[in-house]
């Protein structure tokens, strides 16, 4: 027969094992969490606690578990859906993430008001408050317009060219066929485009090219370079495409096309 000092040992002993068990799940948990956040760091540019707010809020958005869901970032070989989609439909991120170059780029559109408004002067237009002719303001209007949609461009190359690299870190990038997020101006766009890796590199060459789903061209604000059944490869012009090379992940513009691309 157990005692009752037996029985109160033998409660507080199986009640430390819980604890022990409960403190090893957690610490599992944490460490697989702060590998997914340094993963979605590396991946997005994000800092550590955006990473963190991005992968709490994708799970909550996904109705996942939010170790299930770091988990996937950590053991997956691209960026699961669930975060692709968070990060692609919340504007909070791409302000979190464009801040600094949304501001330089706004102090660029400054710099042509005042060499409007000087223009102006110059032109004996400067009794009262000075207006902009229509056709300036029609051109300063375009300008803000092709940036805008360069920024929200940039945001998804950003994060096709994370799945690209995850690719190539795992060494299952050769020959392959990938599926990238569509690159248009939309906000809430989260449509698929399929494209061999090869034809993907060829895009990327040029810092101003981005791939959208036919129906999401914007011809104001960009060319056409190639059509395609299910995608078309655009260029950006004008203040577009300054933003498109300042915002380029890669640092660089090739300018040419690999000559096994046709």
């Amino acid at each position: 027969m157990v005692s009752d000092v037996e029985r109160r040992a033998l409660e507080r002993l199986a009640a430390a094992e819980k604890l022990n068990r409960q403190l090893q799940q957690a610490l599992e948990s944490r460490v697989v969490i702060e590998q997914a956040k340094g993963v979605l760091r590396e991946r997005l540019a994000l800092s550590i606690d955006e990473a963190f707010a991005l992968l709490r809020y994708a799970a909550r958005s996904s109705g996942i578990n939010l170790h299930q869901l770091a988990a996937r970032v950590v053991r997956e070989e691209t960026t699961p859906s669930p975060v692709t989609i968070a990060l692609a439909r919340q504007s909070r991120w791409r302000a979190v993430l464009m801040r600094e170059r949304v501001e330089a780029h706004r102090e660029r559109l400054d710099e042509l008001r005042r060499a409007v408004d000087a223009q102006l002067e110059r032109l004996g237009n400067g009794a009262g408050e000075l207006r902009w002719p229509r056709s300036e303001k029609r051109t300063a209007d375009l300008d803000l317009r092709r940036a805008r949609a360069a920024r929200n461009e940039s945001l998804y190359r950003n994060v096709n060219e994370a799945i690209e690299q995850s690719s190539h870190r795992l060494g299952r990038s050769k020959g392959r066929t990938l599926e990238f997020i569509c690159e248009c101006a939309r906000r809430d766009c989260v449509r698929r485009v399929r494209l061999p890796l090869d034809e993907y590199e060829w895009v990327r060459s040029v810092a101003t090219r981005f791939v959208v789903i036919p129906e999401h061209h914007e011809p104001e604000l960009e060319n056409v370079v190639r059509e395609m059944a299910d995608h078309w490869v655009v260029d950006k012009v004008g203040a577009g495409a300054e933003v498109a090379r300042k915002l380029d992940p890669r640092g660089r513009d090739l300018g040419a096309k690999p000559s096994h691309v046709g």
